[in-house]
């Protein structure tokens, strides 16, 4: 039987759930209270940050900018959790971006932990267009598990250190280092591909400030 909506005529008393025992006595008092326990501000604020989990190219393609933007950061913020340990308050600040932004487009990379926090998953299926080095030049392929996204990051991080500095120590590791994507190997540039990565940086081809692919 529906539950009548509530009032101050009819207060409502959840008898289970994380709500147990508070007594509300209107309907936008508890759909606040329901947020606040998923971790939203308020009942407005979930509804305005319904997910938008992105798992393939075509759904990534009906994003607007702002919204590529907005999940960008949001899987910035997910990276620094998994990196530093942050909590996912701390790593959206960290960012410049908002709790609820990282929930509504990379929620479901996260689960609850201890203490009901939110924790990331170990692994994450969320569809990422990258670019990435080759030994061709840049490429942005479709990337479509955080694994091959981390890869890709350091590899990023590598060829940075590379151009910066000279030292090819690190780009080393990634000979013979591919990334799957459309069921096909692309394989990333290494210390065996240096007079490549010296043309395409006097280019101006190597660009290091986004690796996550913005626009169309």
């Amino acid at each position: 039987m529906p539950r009548q909506s509530i009032t101050s005529a009819r207060p409502y008393t959840p008898s289970r759930g994380k709500l147990t025992g508070q007594t509300f006595t209107s309907e936008r008092q508890y759909r606040n209270a329901l947020a606040r326990a998923k971790g939203f501000k308020s009942w407005d604020t979930q509804r305005r940050s319904a997910s938008k989990v992105v798992r393939s190219r075509p759904a990534f393609e009906v994003l607007k900018p702002s919204e590529r933007f907005a999940r960008e950061r949001a899987l910035d913020a997910l990276n620094e959790m998994r990196r530093l340990g942050l909590n996912v308050q701390q790593a959206a600040r960290t960012v410049g971006t908002t709790v609820e932004s990282v929930l509504k487009f990379a929620g479901s990379a996260l689960t609850r932990g201890p203490r009901n926090r939110y924790v990331p998953k170990a692994v994450d299926r969320l569809f990422r267009p990258m670019h990435a080095i080759t030994s061709q030049g840049p490429v942005t392929i479709d990337v479509r598990d955080s694994r091959s996204a981390a890869k890709i990051a350091r590899h990023a991080n590598a060829v940075r250190r590379f151009v910066y500095t000279g030292d090819t120590s690190e780009l080393r590791k990634f000979r013979r280092a591919a990334i799957r994507s459309n069921k096909l190997g692309v394989r990333l540039a290494s210390d065996m591909d240096i007079d490549a990565l010296n043309q395409f940086a006097r280019a101006g081809e190597l660009s290091f400030e986004h690796i996550y692919q913005l626009v169309a």
